[in-house]
């Protein structure tokens, strides 16, 4: 389950003119020019770098809304969503002959009556003297379901962005109309996100009553349409074997406190410490401001270690970086010998300084991390907000002498007062030790705490959580490690992140996809909504008890969505949980929020 490249084989049919991608040097290139909308231009620009829109004849790619000059010799390519501005648009430009030819793409399922919008007014549009007709200019139209943003082989986000509180702003009793726009929102990303990884016919799951039960529905009508449409019974079964997958929906409000925790794996804190969005990260470097590229399936390096703890990953570049220094040596001082030696030089050493090049830009980056790691005292909040902290260190960490931002602290008071088993009265005293601090920062702390207590009031209206079915000790192991014989005040710090998502399976989502992976009884296998794609809705509206998925058919794969801000941090502890046997999980959400960028939704409830 690769949804990053399957979306981008998406991407490269439609520039291909929906034949098979192929590039070569001999081959012909049709040039062409790349129309796109703003949720379309966000999708792509993590996807496809401007050297392969070149490869694949893309002359000029230009935002939908704007004027553009006439080309009329070349094609042009539109991607956006189908709205009736856009089809306007696009309708307008076929009326002006402004290119050759228009090939239409919606990012996602077109709505009839847009496409009848579109044709009328292509139809609409006055003969122009020497030029074709507009309906004869429109080439194609196609519906492309790419409409998500893929920033890994199994992370996307919908860029849904902050919407906790016109979801939960009002306790659970959000407006009516806010609830049908986001599930609407919610629904035509996912059954995007199901197409790209070919999910036929997958099993919809979801806690009643909240917001991703009204979006799992949603998406289940979608699905079971298009499943109907595509032939039903009759359409191509799947491999011998193979299961169908779920589609896991989760509401933000029945877990507010994993997206504040502090984190200790690299690309976590990457995200938390750093200036980091869509895979790029900015950072100062020797006093100037240096903009890099994380991206996961375009470096070894990053692919292997985002997701290990920090220590680990300071050592690993270490030993990596040496490694390589050593054999560039050698490889040099061989290179004016015997031809053999030569040519090999010539051959390994231009991808071995490319190597080491970039190595050297995650040594920069590893700095950057840990002089925030340092300065803040990263590892004491992490190791603090732990279920089993003892209230004397929160409360140490809370005070005024301690280290970290106000943000840091209220992030810490946050997680100890949402993740359950703090009282009132344990939440005041340690909102009171929150609240001491003087200066600029007092106002901002005075507003945090308010709002924390107002999330407690939506944390304690949402349904307690399903208790655990197994306990999973694989989980709660605890690494200290630092490089040997260290003693910088950097490499001290190092050592205290090194722990590996300590007790992953205390968070919600790894603990519902596990009970719903097992079908283990007494947990959310029996009490959330299980929406079968091949089933249509009017046979859950009864009150026969619905059917249930054959115990031969337990999925192996799963999509795993939060309504509302997802994190790094249990985007790697479901990978990390299923890592071992056969199954994989993608992991999704409306918006991936960095912890401070949370924290700012969590203010807003108690504006």
């Amino acid at each position: 389950m690769d949804i990053r490249k399957q979306q981008k084989q998406a991407i490269l049919k439609m520039l291909a003119l929906n034949e098979d991608d192929e590039t070569s040097a001999e081959a012909p290139i049709d040039w062409k020019v790349l129309i796109l909308d703003e949720p379309c231009r966000e999708l792509l620009a993590p996807l496809v770098s401007v050297n392969e829109l070149r490869a694949r004849g893309v002359t000029l790619h230009a935002p939908i809304e704007s004027p553009r000059d006439a080309l009329g010799d070349v094609a042009a390519v539109y991607l956006c969503r189908p709205s009736a501005a856009n089809a306007a648009r696009i309708a307008k430009d076929a009326a002006q002959a402004l290119y050759g030819a228009l090939h239409c793409n919606w990012s996602r399922r077109a709505e009839r009556k847009v496409l009848e919008g579109f044709a009328r007014e292509l139809a609409a549009a006055p003969p122009r003297e020497g030029l074709p007709a507009a309906e004869d200019l429109v080439r194609s139209v196609w519906d492309r379901h790419v409409d998500f943003v893929a920033l890994e082989p199994r992370l996307f986000h919908l860029r849904l962005q902050r919407r906790l509180k016109e979801v939960c702003g009002a306790g659970l009793a959000a407006p009516e109309r806010v609830l049908e726009e986001v599930a609407e929102e919610v629904a035509a990303g996912l059954f995007c996100a199901c197409a790209a990884v070919g999910a036929a016919a997958p099993v919809v799951r979801a806690r009643p009553g909240g917001c991703a039960a009204r979006a799992a529905a949603k998406l289940h009508a979608r699905l079971h349409d298009e499943w109907r449409r595509r032939g039903g019974a009759a359409a191509p079964a799947p491999p011998t074997g193979a299961a169908r997958p779920l589609v896991v929906l989760l509401d933000r409000a029945d877990d507010l406190a994993a997206p504040l925790r502090h984190a200790e794996t690299y690309q976590a804190l990457v995200d938390d410490v750093l200036d980091h969005r869509g895979g790029r990260a900015t950072f100062v470097d020797n006093d100037a401001s240096r903009t890099v590229d994380l991206r996961v399936d375009e470096d070894a390096f990053y692919a292997q270690h985002a997701a290990r703890s920090f220590p680990d990953v300071i050592d690993a570049s270490a030993d990596a970086l040496a490694q390589l220094r050593a054999r560039e040596n050698a490889l040099r001082a061989r290179g004016g010998g015997e031809a053999d030696g030569l040519a090999e030089t010539v051959g390994e050493l231009p991808r071995l300084l490319e190597r080491k090049k970039r190595l050297e830009l995650h040594t920069a980056v590893l700095g950057a991390v840990m002089k925030q790691v340092v300065a803040r005292e990263v590892p004491r909040y992490a190791e603090a907000e732990e279920p089993r902290a003892a209230a004397a260190d929160v409360e140490g960490l809370l005070g005024e002498g301690a280290k970290g931002t106000v943000d840091d602290k209220l992030r810490l008071l946050g997680v100890a007062g949402l993740q359950g088993g703090l009282d009132d009265d344990a939440f005041a005293a340690l909102a009171a030790a929150a609240g001491c601090a003087e200066g600029p920062d007092r106002a901002r702390l005075a507003r945090g705490v308010a709002a924390i207590g107002e999330a407690r009031k939506l944390a304690a209206a949402a349904p307690a959580p399903v208790a655990e079915a197994a306990d999973d000790e694989g989980l709660a192991s605890v690494l200290a490690k630092a490089q040997a014989g260290a003693k910088t005040v950097a490499a001290a710090a190092a050592s205290k992140v090194g722990s590996l998502l300590s007790r992953a399976s205390a968070l919600q989502a790894v603990r519902a996809v596990g009970n719903l992976f097992e079908a283990r009884p007494g947990t959310e296998h029996d009490t959330w909504l299980e929406l079968d794609a091949k089933v249509g809705p009017a046979a859950y509206a009864t009150d026969a008890a619905p059917p249930k998925l054959p115990a031969a058919e337990t999925p192996l794969d799963a999509i795993v969505f939060h309504v509302g801000a997802g994190s790094y941090l249990e985007h790697h502890a479901l990978q990390r949980a299923f890592a071992e046997g056969p199954r994989t999980v993608c992991y999704g959400a409306a918006d991936l929020a960095d912890p401070t960028a949370f924290l700012e939704e969590i203010m807003e409830l108690g504006a």
